[in-house]
This record gives C-alpha cells, structure tokens and sequence, in this order.
C-alpha cells in the first residue's frame, strides 16, 4: 500500500467518524430539544389525547327466542338525581318530591344532606 492510499484510507475513516458524530449530536440535540424545550406543549398535547372524552350512547338489543319471537327489550325510563350541594332548601325540596314520587320523606331528606354531588332521588320512574 502506498503512502498515498494509506492517507486517503485515513481520510475517509475519520471522515465517516465526523459524519456519524455529527448525526449522533444531531439526534442528541433533537431530543434535548424535544424533552427539555417543548416538554410543556408536549405534556399538553399527550394529555389531552389521553384525556379524550367520547360520548357513546349504548343500546341493548332485543332478545329473541328460537321462534323469532322477542323475549326481552329494553325500554327507556326516566330517573330522577339531584346534586345535594346545589340543593338551597333540602326540606322543602324533599316534601315536594316525597309527595310526588311517593317516597319517605324524611329518607329522601337524608339524601339531600349528603356532601355529595350525586344522588339518585328515583329510578326508573312512571312518565
């Protein structure tokens, strides 16, 4: 091998050695760049991805028999809730109620002295 190959052999070696440097401190940067500059928006934006609502609205479907004929359907009833902490005057709110949806009153009137943000008043109530 000549002296001339020799230091062309050399050059392209530490030639390649810098271009792959430079790529490594390139990828480093980027994510330095990624993790430490734009984590803010970064946590912003996955959060929001996790935190995505969607709002489905089931249905249960018929049961049927071997005939064809139906078995079980679903039927939608009303319920009433109330948010006892927005509730200004739990005894007169549970004597309307009570008498309205033939319940104990003074049950109902625990319910609206709960420390809550949910109660079921009734469920699956006659329209």
């Amino acid at each position: 091998m000549s002296a001339f190959q020799a230091k062309w052999t050399r050059f392209r070696i530490i030639f390649v050695f810098c271009v792959f440097l430079l790529v490594w401190v390139g990828l480093v940067w980027q994510l330095a760049n990624l993790q430490i500059h734009n984590r803010g928006r970064l946590v912003k934006f996955a959060e929001r991805e996790y935190s995505t609502k969607i709002k489905l609205i089931p249905v249960r479907g018929d049961i049927y028999d071997r005939n064809g004929e139906k078995l079980a359907v679903s039927l939608k009833v009303d319920s009433v809730f109330a948010n006892p902490l927005r509730v200004n005057n739990p005894g007169a709110a549970a004597s309307q109620l009570a008498g309205i949806l033939n319940l104990n009153r003074r049950a109902l009137h625990k319910k609206l002295m709960k420390k809550a943000y949910f109660v079921w008043v009734k469920r699956q109530i006659d329209p």
